[in-house]
């Protein structure tokens, strides 16, 4: 049977398969698939099944789906083709695959935990209403979230959305004078990752340049504490790839 990867912040990849030929998605308690969040209509999509074909079309007047990363109002779905209705990225798998299309970043579709999302309540809210840029600000802030890697050396650190922290009492420990105890940290501001300075004697400094304010990371900077280097990476989780925690 066809398939989703539902993708949201702070949760870990879910499953769910689609046991129907036709279903809404939405934030509405008799939607098939829930997707509880104010930004999302009641009926936000449909998606129903044509001959051999899966469609999904935007019934909430928002015009804000994103298919691929592009505002659609219907489209023929095909494998791995992602759908972003708010903070949720759905990708989507059909029912005819080849052994290895089974198979989503290293792990197999029946792995993935299934998704079980309801609504809670029966609040008649008014959907908050989002632009299509607000949706892709949103899917880029999810991704970077999800993605960014801190190198130094062979190791890396995934940020994700806590603090960490770098010194010989931080998560990271770092070479040089003065280190002791937490010298400087990154953390997630919902939007973006910061380098903070945390400690006046030692160095932080951003493509060789001295830091003492607040520093929004971009995709490749290097950046340095004391005596050690690091990079900030914006890279696909892959199987059995190595961070360190």
């Amino acid at each position: 049977m066809p398939t989703f990867i539902i993708r949201e912040a702070g949760q870990p990849d879910r499953s769910f398969f689609l046991k129907k030929d036709s279903f809404f998605i939405g934030r509405g308690q008799n939607c098939d698939l829930i997707l509880p969040h104010i930004t999302i209509s009641k009926e936000h999509a449909r998606m129903y099944k044509l001959k051999d074909s899966y469609f999904i079309e935007d019934v909430s007047g928002q015009k804000n789906m994103l298919i691929n990363k592009n505002p659609r109002s219907k489209y023929e779905l095909s494998l791995k083709d992602t759908i972003q209705i708010s903070k949720f990225t759905l990708v989507f798998f059909p029912d005819q695959l080849s052994p290895m299309d089974h198979f989503f970043e290293g792990k197999a579709l029946d792995e993935f935990p299934p998704y079980a999302r309801t609504t809670s309540n029966n609040r008649k809210d008014a959907t908050f209403q989002m632009s299509p840029q607000m949706v892709k600000k949103m899917l880029e802030s999810s991704n970077k979230v999800r993605n960014a890697r801190i190198i130094g050396g062979n190791k890396k650190w995934t940020p994700g959305d806590k603090i960490l922290s770098f010194g010989k009492g931080g998560t990271i420990k770092v070479q040089g004078w003065f280190t002791g105890g937490i010298v400087a940290e990154i953390h997630w501001n919902g939007s973006d990752h910061i380098l903070k300075k945390t400690a006046a004697l030692v160095g932080v400094k951003v493509e060789g340049a001295k830091i003492s304010n607040d520093h929004h990371l971009n995709n490749g900077e290097s950046f340095s504490i004391g005596g050690s280097s690091f990079t900030y990476k914006l890279s696909k989780i892959v199987k059995n790839e190595k961070t360190t925690d």
